[in-house]
């Protein structure tokens, strides 16, 4: 893109300075969403003499607009702080963000380092677009490793006296445990999803543990339900 429609998603303004280029930013763009960050709350003071703030606040607030205020943003909190308000109001809120540099501070080329390094965390993926995107890029990145598929070989023996359990969460788990808990030994146990902690809470082994999930997000809970050497005993199907 080289420049700015007259509408975009959302934007970052990294460094406040005196305050006069964002007013004429949004003479040409409105945001739906736009994020003010700066490091130095001093400099934020400054331009309180400089622009009119209130005037910017009632302008984005008539076209329907949010402006957020980062001021003493450090690299520590200043990814989780954006987190946090994406987690209010949309997880999609900062897929598509125009970011803009002010002032050239240290502090600020920090923070700038630390959003596109921590960028991914916003890419969540609940079955729109951009998660069938991540999940072909993926696909193709492990075919290029040649990592193990699985085939059919029409020549192989097939063995279809053993009984396949494919356990999902929900009350049917509940309803068929004590089924389970009596045959597990006799059969091969796939657990989906979250299953597989229910499974393990109710002292029953997993065969193979089956997933379709590719935001980081969803990694950490799994790192979390259920004990990593349990995870070591398992196959996983992906």
């Amino acid at each position: 893109m080289k420049s700015l429609p007259s509408h975009f998603p959302s934007g970052i303004i990294f460094g406040i300075g005196l305050g006069y280029h964002i007013p004429l930013l949004l003479e040409r763009t409105t945001f739906d969403y736009l994020f003010i960050v700066e490091p130095d709350i001093e400099q934020f003071f400054a331009s309180l003499f400089c622009i009119d703030w209130c005037d910017l606040i009632q302008s984005i607030d008539g076209q329907g607009g949010c402006l957020f205020f980062n001021l003493g943003a450090d690299k520590r909190s200043f990814v989780k702080n954006l987190e946090n308000i994406a987690e209010d109001i949309g997880a999609f809120s900062l897929v598509r963000s125009f970011c803009y540099q002010h002032t050239p501070q240290a502090e600020i080329n920090e923070l700038i380092t630390k959003w596109c390094n921590d960028f991914f965390l916003f890419q969540y993926g609940h079955g729109f677009f951009n998660d069938a995107l991540t999940g072909l890029a993926h696909s193709i990145h492990l075919v290029e490793k040649s990592a193990q598929f699985l085939g059919w070989n029409k020549n192989s023996n097939i063995d279809f006296d053993t009984p396949i359990f494919i356990i999902g969460n929900g009350p049917s788990l509940d309803e068929a445990e004590e089924f389970i808990r009596q045959h597990h030994e006799q059969a091969i146990v796939v657990a989906a999803g979250t299953a597989v902690a229910t499974l393990y809470r109710k002292g029953i082994p997993t065969d193979f543990h089956v997933l379709v999930e590719r935001p980081y997000s969803n990694y950490k809970i799994f790192g979390d339900i259920v004990p990593a050497a349990v995870y070591r005993e398992i196959n996983l199907l992906v």
